[in-house]
């Protein structure tokens, strides 16, 4: 099956066929007997091919196809690991994929955390862009922590703009405070974002 997965035969030589097999008998002994026994058939093909090797080799496909999927959702899960050695279950049709895909998305947008009225939509969006591109995405149990990071440098006079900024500048995935302190901050660099301009 590795070598001939459509079930023809024809293109290999004998000796390759009994190698294949494991045949240690004279290799055209073993392809007549195949082929008196029916199955090999004159043409080259291994006899209902379809029903044997090649559901076989359908279900192996699709049973790839599904652990790659579940990897990739792994990946972006917010949970634990699904179990990727089950056996294939049938795939649902395209739109539900779809309609999978736009919840993944909305998990980690602006719209799955209510932000606080201090903290504009478009910084934290460039902070979850960031988070994604470092392989970080934020999870609910991580929004906590960093919305009382982002607060507790706001009430010491950093705008969450600067901290964003600092944090895709140095490529950090997460922070304490402490960092971000001991950083110098830019002068007036944002004094146009507290004043409104």
């Amino acid at each position: 099956m590795r070598y001939a997965e459509d079930g023809i035969l024809d293109g290999y030589r004998p000796e390759q066929i009994a190698r294949a097999a494991r045949w240690t008998g004279e290799p055209p002994v073993f392809q007549q007997a195949m082929q008196e026994a029916g199955w090999i058939t004159e043409d080259g093909r291994v006899h209902a091919w379809e029903r044997r090797g090649g559901k076989l080799l359908r279900a192996k496909a699709k049973d790839a196809r599904r652990k790659r999927e579940e990897r990739d959702k792994e990946r972006m899960s917010v949970g634990c690991p699904t179990d990727v050695h089950r056996t294939s279950t049938p795939t649902p049709d395209k739109e539900k994929e779809k309609e999978k895909e736009k919840e993944k998305e909305k998990k980690h947008t602006v719209c799955a955390f209510s932000l606080p009225e201090w903290f504009a939509k478009d910084t934290w969006e460039t902070f979850l862009a960031h988070r994604k591109a470092v392989k970080a995405p934020i999870v609910p149990k991580s929004y906590t922590s960093f919305i009382t990071k982002f607060d507790k440098l706001r009430t010491q006079g950093w705008d969450p703009v600067q901290v964003v900024d600092l944090l895709v500048e140095k490529g950090w995935r997460w922070f304490k405070p402490e960092w971000i302190r001991e950083d110098p901050k830019p002068a007036d660099q944002y004094a146009f974002l507290r004043e409104g301009k």
